[in-house]
């Protein structure tokens, strides 16, 4: 009798283990979801440099979301500090905190960012957020963009993945490698013929290359 107790207890405990995980999963999954979208509705503003902000008002209601999201996931990390998850999105909130000269923000991306890859060497996102970051700073930052830019298409895949050519593009150009820098424009001019600004872009580089 105790050994069939002690088997019913323990199935009771694993499945309260079990219920107690799934609940955790679902509300871990529901926090990420309501900081994507914080995320997804500051990025046509503060998600690439100069910000886009029509004025002084406009800047304060932006600057209040991004310290209000800034708290969310600091406090969040705390309580997990080793969460990749919540890692990459405070380093992508970080970088858009760079965009709008927060101190500090540019060095906080990079932390945050750099301990994703050492966990994840394979998370494309990091890659190309970190890669984004050092490529949009200063020429200096180029190669090592370069390199983080080449493993994001590496462990994407054979089909060709748009934002690290980009990104290559930029960094070839920073690097006075243009006959690279007008390669990958005319790439990204196949995968996207209609977009205007690779065709600037493009005619920009084929200029310099061809001097």
């Amino acid at each position: 009798m105790r050994s069939v107790i002690f088997t019913l207890l323990l199935a009771l405990t694993l499945f309260a283990t079990q219920s107690a995980q799934a609940q955790a999963s679902q509300k871990s999954s529901a926090d990420i979801k309501q900081i994507d979208d914080a995320l997804a509705a500051l990025e046509p503003k503060i998600g690439h440099y100069p910000p886009s902000i029509d004025s002084d008002l406009e800047r304060k209601q932006i600057e209040g979301k991004y310290r209000n999201l800034v708290r969310t996931l600091d406090a969040s990390i705390k309580k997990n500090p080793h969460d990749t998850e919540l890692l990459l999105r405070r380093g992508k909130l970080h970088v858009m905190g760079h965009n709008m000269d927060v101190p500090e923000a540019w060095k906080k991306a990079e932390t945050d960012l750099k301990k994703v890859i050492r966990s994840q060497p394979e998370n494309e996102e990091a890659l190309l957020a970190l890669g984004s970051l050092y490529v949009n700073t200063h020429p200096k930052y180029a190669p090592m963009a370069e390199k983080l830019f080449l493993k994001a298409q590496l462990v994407h895949g054979t089909a060709p993945l748009e934002d690290a050519h980009r990104g290559l593009m930029f960094a070839y150009y920073y690097q006075v490698k243009m006959d690279r820098a007008l390669a990958e424009a005319e790439l990204l001019l196949k995968l996207s013929p209609a977009n205007e600004t690779y065709r600037t872009l493009r005619d920009i580089i084929a200029t310099k290359a061809n001097k």
